[in-house]
């Protein structure tokens, strides 16, 4: 009897705790009002909650969603380790609601109440660096217990991002701090590149981009002064591909609107955007590095691991980019400390010399847009350059991952970028106040290369 009384509490224990999948109950709100973004605020019965924002819903045309749809769509909680108990929806009559939106609202809650539910017990990051005092005399590279560990914040009391030092290696290699201090401290929390008078026109109106990157195609005096003018940091962005007579090209261009002295180019923008590795070296060259003037590598130089951003600190960068192949997870085992990820624009397939127009009509010297459709009918814009002769083929929608904007900023990110590169003033405008295109993309942050 005491054997089979054994073995039965050892089946119930089992059954109960092993074999049984105990989910966590959740209440949710969920409000869907016409003019602004949709919300849904999630809790738990220890009194954490989490509300994210997404998609602003337009009138609907012929099938406006009902409240049963909306709740039927919210309430699958698939695979993670939630239910909920009770969801309260706001739903106005008469809009549109699609249901990938309902779905990346229902994710970006449940991510978000699962990092505020597992913060408390996630061991602090190390600042390498911060106490001189953490090293021997002997310059081993071993930490002494004398040092202290805090978690690295994603901004400042003030809303700048924190300075871009990170522990990143298990060799507890350093990224050089010499220049970059200033410069990531000043470092705006959002930023916009643009690439015409138009989009440049949207962007100073609009409050929340602290920085613009200007293409170098209208990096001018007077388009440098309008930023500087709205309050807001002005940068230059390089082209993709650095030949020598592009170096020239934009050599000239420079030295015409600003002047050619490495002094004046650093009175008159704030930093450089770099696209290629030669450009680093140019920069060097030209002075036009350190004392809080800014050099943010694009996501075309590698920095997919600790090494490759050393390196690129080595070489006198203050600011990364993350990278369009790494997944969110991947992103957070990297390190998004000191990092720029870009949350909406059309991501570049390829450069080339190889002009679109030349081969099929002959060249016209016309700067502009045109597509090509592959075989699925899907379009690709074409954007040419006659200044420097290049083509950029764009993807056919643009990478959207505003919705995942506060998890990329709980995960340490330094700022966001909006990128623009084919869209009209008009689009330019929605995008910013978050109406965003119907087709897009969320590009590998959920699943990567490999």
């Amino acid at each position: 009897d005491a054997l089979r009384n054994a073995q039965e509490t050892v089946a119930r224990i089992r059954k109960q705790y092993v074999e049984e999948r105990r989910l966590i109950p959740l209440t949710a709100r969920v409000s869907i009002r016409s003019g602004r973004p949709a919300s849904m605020c999630v809790s738990d019965r220890n009194g954490r909650s989490f509300r994210s924002s997404g998609f602003i819903p337009s009138p609907a045309l012929n099938r406006p969603a009902d409240r049963d749809q909306v709740l039927r769509q919210i309430g699958k909680t698939g695979n993670t380790e939630f239910s909920f108990s009770s969801i309260d929806i706001d739903l106005e009559d008469g809009l549109f609601v699609p249901v990938r939106e309902l779905n990346e609202l229902r994710r970006s809650a449940l991510d978000g109440i699962r990092d505020a539910i597992l913060d408390p017990y996630r061991r602090p990051a190390r600042v390498p660096g911060e106490d001189s005092g953490r090293h021997s005399s002997e310059g081993s590279d071993r930490h002494s217990s004398g040092g202290s560990d805090r978690q690295v914040p994603e901004a400042s009391d003030s809303g700048k991002p924190d300075v871009y030092r990170k522990e990143i290696s298990s060799e507890d290699r350093e990224i050089p701090s010499e220049g970059r201090e200033n410069a990531a401290w000043a470092h705006p929390a959002v930023t916009a590149s643009v690439c015409t008078q138009q989009q440049l026109a949207a962007v100073l109106k609009n409050e929340q981009a602290g920085g613009v990157y200007l293409d170098y195609s209208i990096c001018t005096a007077w388009n440098a002064d309008l930023v500087r003018q709205r309050g807001k940091r002005v940068y230059l962005m390089l082209p993709a591909i650095w030949r020598a007579d592009t170096a020239q090209t934009v050599k000239r261009m420079i030295e015409r609107e600003f002047g050619p002295s490495g002094r004046e180019i650093r009175a008159a923008l704030d930093g450089i955007l770099v696209r290629s590795y030669d450009q680093l070296y140019t920069l060097r060259s030209a002075g036009l590095q350190g004392d809080g003037f800014e050099v943010i590598a694009d996501a075309d130089l590698y920095t997919w691991n600790s090494q490759a951003r050393v390196m690129l600190a080595e070489l006198g960068v203050t600011m990364d980019t993350l990278p369009y192949e790494c997944s969110a997870g991947e992103l957070e085992a990297r390190g998004m400390a000191g990092s720029e990820c870009v949350i909406y624009g059309y991501q570049t397939l390829m450069t080339s010399v190889q002009c679109l127009v030349k081969t099929t009509t002959g060249c016209r010297h016309e700067k502009g847009i045109r597509c090509l459709r592959d075989r699925k009918g899907f379009l690709f814009p074409v954007k040419n350059d006659c200044s420097i002769c290049t083509n950029t083929i764009f993807n056919s929608v643009p990478l959207e991952l505003t919705a995942m904007s506060d998890r990329i900023r709980r995960s340490g990110a330094a700022s966001v970028r909006y990128l623009f590169t084919i869209e009209s003033g008009e689009e330019t405008h929605r995008i910013l106040n978050g109406i965003l295109p119907e087709q897009i993309t969320r590009g590998h942050y959920r699943k990567g290369v490999e």
